[in-house]
This record gives C-alpha cells, structure tokens and sequence, in this order.
C-alpha cells in the first residue's frame, strides 16, 4: 500500500477496493473523479472536503471553527488505515455528537476537541480560553455526568479522556502501554474547568482538594485495550473507546463500574479489533459521502471556500504546518511551493 497519495490515481488498489464496502467505494471513486477532472481541466483548486460545524450543537461554530478541511492525503491515509490526522476525528466526534442529541442518548457528552491539542495549550492565555469552553459545555450540561474529550499530544495521535466532574474523575485512555505523553498542560485545563465548575454551583459528589483548589483525580494509566509496541493507529483505537463507551453508557453510571466495565471489554481479541477498525473506517467514508458531500448531508458546506479562505482557516485553526503540494500521475507537482 502507497503511504504518498498521487492525485488522478487510484486511492486503493483493486483488491482491496473489491472488498470495501459500499461507502468506502463511493467516496474513492467521488475523490477520483473529482482529481482527474481537475487534472484535465488544470483547476489548481486544493484537494480538500469542506465540512460546515451545525450551529448550537456545543461544537466551536463561530469564524474559527465552523469549518472542517478534510484533505484528499487524509482520505487516502483514512481508506488505507495509515495513522489518522486531527481533522477526522474532530469531524467524527461531530457526528457521534449529533446522533446522541438525536437518539437522546442519556448521560454522555462528546466535546469537540477543537482546543484540547498539545500544541494549542503550550500558552496560558490558549490555556484559558480552551478552559473556558470546556468549562461552558459542562455547564450547559449540567444533568449529564460523563464527558468524552479527545486530546491531542499531535496531530495524528489521540487520548480519549473520560471526565466526570461530579466525581473529581478524568480517566486517560492512552493507546500506548509504555506511554511517554507528557499530560501536564491538559491536567492544568481540566482542573481549571473544575474549579470553574465548583465556583458555579456545579455538584461535587466527591470533591477533591490540592492547595485548597478543587482538582481532579487523573488516573492516565488507565487498564484498557492497548495497541501492541510501535503501533501507529492509536487514534483508531480513541474512537473505538469512544464508540464503546457511548453504547455502553448504561453500564457507566457510577464511576466505581468503569474498572469491572474495562476488564469486560479488554478481552476483545486481535482479529475483534481489527474488524472494528474496519466498521471505523466504513463510517467515515459513510460520513464523508453521506453527510460531507450531499446537499441533504447535516455537514454539507453550501459555499466551498477558495484556496487563499482555506489558507486563512488553517492557520486561524492551527493547521497551516502542511503544504498541499502533490503529485500527479504525469510526474508533476500541484501546489509545489514557490521557491
């Protein structure tokens, strides 16, 4: 499998597009269509998906976040199982968020993880304001007790955090077993939101003191189904967390459950897993195709942005590191950059 996507080529090869499924087929085959009429149009639009964030659904909807760029090498990283970028699971958390408003899930808040990324909360002042919104979204919630929060110590790795302030608890779903990921900056937030909180008026059931300050219990070593040594698909590993825990939301009700409910479902075998990691990745493309694309689709983005708007987002949104330079079936470059 070809790690560099090359724009007008086949995303997958035939095998493995013969065994995709339905949605998975209809989004390579939309991508590749669109890249070999633009080749032969010589349109230098960037290879991306826009997607647009529903207003008033406790995602970051305002100029900043509104948008969600989807990058054609993300796809192609997405349809191969290569490790999965931010931006994914952002759009991906949107949509879990808006089936539990629609099912009327109980008790389960997915946040959306716009700020929760390392290299946004190196500062106090972005330490803050992503304080602030996490802390906003708890409090619209205030009858819900488990919060789901994706963390970010980069951009194609993931931690799904588990909040429940009304019992002082953040539980850290770190895929890796011998996990290195430096938390201090992510602790100081969440503290911060649960002081917040406390100060509001929030119910602390069982509240607890460091300095005089409420904080909450960080277990980051948390005993869960782990990715093998020097695995790369640890943000596949965040979403099926994520999945498991919104099913299994009856079972997690008090936080002395969710140790017995871990070692239930630790048991999944290699072979489980991977078949999950495929369900995973037959969602996206079912969300890209279904929701991104159509006109009737809740992310469906009616005015597509032009390159230089793409280019203002991204760097508004902390996303301007990658270039969109790729290559073509002829030997050539889109979008290589000016000397």
């Amino acid at each position: 499998m070809r790690r560099l996507h090359v724009a007008g080529r086949p995303m997958l090869p035939r095998n493995m597009l013969d065994a995709a499924t339905g949605a998975m087929r209809s989004l390579h085959d939309s991508v590749l269509s669109l890249e070999k009429r633009r080749l032969r149009e010589k349109d230098v639009a960037y290879p991306v998906f826009a997607a647009k964030v529903p207003e008033g659904k406790g995602f970051m909807d305002n100029s900043i976040g509104r948008t969600i760029v989807l990058r054609f090498d993300d796809i192609h990283a997405m349809l191969n199982l290569h490790p999965l970028h931010y931006t994914f699971v952002r759009l991906f958390s949107l949509s879990m968020k808006m089936r539990i408003i629609r099912d009327k899930t109980p008790d389960i808040v997915i946040v959306d993880p716009f700020y929760m990324r390392a290299k946004i909360l190196g500062s106090t002042g972005d330490r803050q304001v992503a304080s602030s919104y996490l802390k906003g979204v708890i409090l619209a919630n205030r009858d819900k007790d488990n919060f789901l929060v994706p963390y970010f110590p980069d951009d194609t790795h993931c931690t799904l955090i588990l909040l429940s302030p009304k019992y002082s608890m953040a539980t850290y779903f770190d895929p890796d077993r011998q996990s290195n990921v430096d938390y201090t900056n992510v602790k100081k937030v969440l503290d911060d939101v649960l002081l917040g909180y406390a100060k509001s008026g929030g119910t602390l059931t069982r509240p607890i003191h460091k300095y005089d300050k409420h904080v909450f219990s960080h277990n980051t070593k948390f005993c869960y189904v782990k990715q093998p040594p020097g695995g790369q698909k640890g943000v596949y590993y965040a979403i099926h967390h994520m999945r498991a825990i919104v099913w299994d939301h009856h079972q997690l009700l008090l936080p002395s459950k969710l140790k017995d409910w871990a070692t239930s479902v630790s048991a999944i075998q290699d072979a489980d897993i991977r078949q999950e990691f495929f369900r995973i990745q037959s969602e996206f493309a079912e969300i890209i195709h279904q929701d991104v694309l159509r006109s009737s689709g809740q992310f469906y983005l009616r005015n597509q942005s032009s390159n230089s708007d793409i280019d203002a987002m991204l760097q508004m949104q902390a996303d301007n590191a990658r270039n969109f330079m790729t290559p073509t079936i002829d030997g050539g470059f889109i979008h290589a950059p000016v000397p």
